[in-house]
């Protein structure tokens, strides 16, 4: 009788480990495990050339470096920075620094958006980075009388994870100058199960809500 409970336990353990996913082959369970090759794949949108630095005409004015700075603080709290805050930060002296959001393992990176808004500056993109959400806000900044400026209020630039694998662009110049293309994959259409949708958007140029 032993023997037949030690048998139909093996096919049971057998059966059990046939229908799991290891932890190597799977990225959520990774993901929890703050591996990095899977923090940069699920914090990124695939259509983006995200770097650590970026260069462009951000000021009208010549070309400038912008580059992701991490300042660490000496706490250790699960709040927003982690421990940690980034900001976007140039060498020029008269670009100022503006705060971004990211985890200390997978620090935001930087998108030259080009002139959006056909004013004849840059506009920088940056998607915000966390731990678990798959949805997640996408921010382009403009520099408008020396201060950084949100281009464009919306939900339709607070994005999906299906969204950002599927290769479209968030935003493009418009038809006519001082509009903006807008590709989107908002909530209801998510829900919906509908593809992305396109939308002309005139820039708002709001100020930039940060928490201290």
């Amino acid at each position: 009788m032993k023997y037949l409970v030690s048998f139909f336990l093996l096919i049971f353990l057998f059966a059990c480990n046939g229908n799991k996913t290891s932890i190597k082959e799977n990225p959520w369970i990774k993901a929890w495990l703050k591996e990095d090759e899977s923090w940069r794949s699920i914090q990124t949108i695939v259509a983006h050339d995200e770097q650590d630095a970026i260069v462009g005409n951000f000021t009208g004015k010549g070309i400038d470096i912008l580059y992701v700075e991490k300042v660490v603080e000496d706490f250790d709290l699960l709040s927003i920075g982690h421990g940690c805050r980034y900001y976007i930060a140039s060498p020029n002296k008269n670009i100022p620094k503006i705060e971004i959001y990211g985890i200390n393992y997978a620090p935001p990176k930087l998108v030259n958006e080009g002139d959006l808004d056909g004013n004849g500056t840059c506009e920088v993109g940056y998607l915000d980075t966390w731990d678990c959400s798959q949805w997640r806000t996408y921010s382009i900044f403009t520099l408008r009388n020396g201060e950084w400026r949100n281009l464009i209020d919306g939900d339709y630039l607070n994005t999906c994870g299906m969204f950002r694998q599927s290769g479209f662009e968030v935003a493009e110049p418009g038809l006519a100058k001082g509009t903006v293309l807008v590709h989107y994959l908002n909530w209801d259409l998510w829900e919906a199960g509908e593809d992305k949708k396109d939308t002309i958007v005139k820039p708002t140029f709001s100020r930039i809500d940060i928490d201290d």
